[in-house]
């Protein structure tokens, strides 16, 4: 029997589950059927009898940067990169915060920075020939430029500085004569530049950021660009704590533009830029153990409805123009992952019909197809439980089923033209799916039915941002400030996880 006739939806789950937790990245559902491929290719290399032995194997190999957790990660990671990437950020970086850094490391010339998902190099030797060109008096400071990455072969290829034509797109020609040469159509980084930088082999998420032969500490800048993107929003939340207690008192973080808009960032200072958004940590050090947590967006409740006159609330044009530059969305989906090392092989056998709570157990577990068919089940049994509706779109729309997810909304609607729940949801997939002008819709209708909605306020916010209407983006956040003020200050706020009324309010009043 061939290989991938034995790697099930179960197993392959099973295998998903086991690479977010060793290495921290996710799996895309566009992504699933060529890691299938893949996983079928290393059982057969590695002459295994089948899928479940390559699995059992993997489980035992804690340490990612082994061979076969380094082709797995090769497999899932995207090394793509070129030099003087994102231009606004490099101007920031360039007129703003190296020079701000300089100036106020001058007495002790000492400034540590680090490139975190440096792939194949080209981010952290940019950061090098900025400083080069910034610091007259170089060869008196104290230095370090420290390049991480989960991926050895591209550290390798990071190390060698030997690049392309095409990691140069859109880089000054002076650049490339001053600071490479060229031989037989490859460009070679001069020897100076290569120094200032140290490449590291780490796991973001798992390895301590404090190991015996080098130390992530008193990071003065710590750039961590593109790499979100690739976890799950716990996983961020974990990695975002050690970033945090790794930066110096004053120490910057720059994330790329959208990647922590799910987080709750209120341990951070918050700098708002025309470029982009960096994070500072505090002055004070009463904040040195702050664990961030993830924003969620969970099934929304419902609340008393309450009037509020949008057309009273006054614009405050300049500084939300200068946020909405660098902030396009906010509502992520979470995952959770199973815990269980092993898989079982065969769906286990479970009850004819199963409580909700129960089948919430089963998401969680990723058990998606018993959810689904216990959940259609209940339904045929049952067809006015909004709630069976809800989660059935749910789990349709986080596998990527979006028009599964739509359809099941609009049945739920049939019965409960008011469910204020299921249009969230449906706004959410119709965002998704890039239909702008109906996800406003039923922001719209959604504030009309419960005008105490803080998540459809931001939501619709996001979308008049991304269309260019900052006039109406602004008075949506500020709407939604003055509805805050109102409630109670320790209320969980619907549709937003686990952050309370304060906790809302001092993230508003930051961007506001």
């Amino acid at each position: 029997m061939r290989s991938n006739q034995l790697l099930n939806d179960n197993l392959l789950e099973a295998f998903i589950v086991l690479i977010t937790e060793q290495t921290g990245l996710i799996v895309k559902e566009r992504d699933r059927d060529n890691l299938k491929q893949e996983i079928c290719k290393r059982t057969q290399s590695l002459n295994l009898p089948s899928p479940e032995n390559y699995y059992r194997l993997l489980s035992t190999i804690s340490n990612t940067n082994s061979l076969e957790w380094q082709q797995i990660i090769s497999f899932l990671t995207n090394n793509e990169s070129y030099f003087f990437r994102d231009t606004a950020q490099i101007e920031l970086l360039e007129k703003q915060i190296f020079p701000e850094l300089i100036q106020r490391k001058q007495t002790t010339k000492t400034l540590r920075i680090c490139s975190a998902g440096c792939s194949t190099g080209e981010e952290p030797y940019t950061l090098a020939i900025l400083l080069k060109e910034l610091i007259p008096d170089l060869v008196q400071w104290n230095l370090q430029i420290i390049a991480l990455d989960i991926d050895c072969e591209a550290l390798k290829k990071a190390a060698a500085g030997i690049y392309s034509s095409w990691s140069f797109r859109g880089v000054k020609p002076r650049i490339k004569q001053q600071y490479f040469q060229l031989q037989n159509n490859q460009y070679h980084l001069n020897s100076e530049i290569k120094e200032m930088v140290k490449f590291q082999n780490i796991n973001l998420v798992n390895d301590s950021f404090v190991q015996a032969t080098w130390e992530l500490n008193n990071i003065d800048l710590f750039i961590c660009r593109n790499v979100f993107i690739y976890f799950p929003e716990d996983k961020i939340a974990t990695v975002l704590n050690k970033i945090y207690n790794s930066l110096q008192p004053l120490g910057y973080l720059l994330t790329g533009h959208t990647e922590l808009a799910a987080q709750n960032l209120s341990c951070f200072k918050i700098q708002v830029f025309d470029e982009s958004i960096i994070y500072q940590r505090p002055e004070s050090n009463s904040l040195t153990n702050a664990s961030p947590n993830s924003i969620r967006i969970t099934q929304p409740k419902t609340v008393t409805n309450q009037i509020v006159d949008l057309d009273r609330i006054s614009p405050q044009q300049e500084k939300f123009n200068r946020l909405i530059n660098s902030i396009e969305k906010s509502f992520q989906q979470s995952q959770k992952l199973l815990s269980h090392p092993l898989p079982k092989i065969e769906p286990p056998s479970i009850k004819t019909n199963l409580s909700l709570s129960e089948i919430e157990q089963l998401v969680e577990q990723q058990q998606y197809q018993l959810a689904i068919t216990q959940l259609q089940q209940l339904i045929t049994q049952s067809t006015n439980q909004i709630d069976y509706y809800y989660l059935l779109a749910k789990i349709y729309a986080d596998t990527g089923k979006h028009q599964d997810a739509i359809t099941v909304c609009q049945s739920a609607l049939q019965i409960d033209s008011l469910a204020v729940s299921i249009y969230y949801l449906l706004s959410q997939v119709k965002e998704e799916l890039g239909d702008f002008i109906e996800a406003k819709e039923l922001l719209k209708k959604i504030i009309y039915l419960d005008q105490l909605f803080i998540a459809a306020y931001l939501n619709l916010s996001q979308l008049y941002q991304q269309e260019g209407d900052l006039k109406r983006a602004f008075k949506m956040q500020l709407a939604a400030l003055n509805i805050l003020k109102q409630l109670p200050q320790n209320q969980k706020i619907s549709g937003m996880g686990n952050l309370t009324t304060q906790d809302l309010i001092s993230q508003l009043e930051i961007i506001i």
